[in-house]
């Protein structure tokens, strides 16, 4: 599972609504890898905005302002280049 502190995400919000699969992409040029410098992932799975609940308390408790969490189950995830 994924936590990321929402700030606003009203569009993200009813657009999860209607069809809750994500992709996240995440990439660093810090990790080093056989083809040189820079790694990559992509994670796919069910999104969610709880904006009550054990995990959006986590994340307003880290990040105040925040109306509560977007929450990810990842279904499977692979590396990039």
């Amino acid at each position: 599972m994924v936590r990321i502190p929402a700030w606003r995400y009203f569009r993200t919000e009813e657009n999860l609504k209607r069809n809750s699969r994500v992709e996240l992409l995440f990439a660093s040029r810090q990790i080093e890898c056989p083809q040189g410098h820079g790694q990559g992932c992509r994670i796919l799975g069910q999104g969610e905005l709880q904006t009550s609940g054990p995990n959006a308390e986590v994340v307003k408790a880290k990040f105040p302002g925040t109306r509560g969490a977007l929450v990810v189950t990842i279904e499977s995830a692979e590396t990039q280049l």
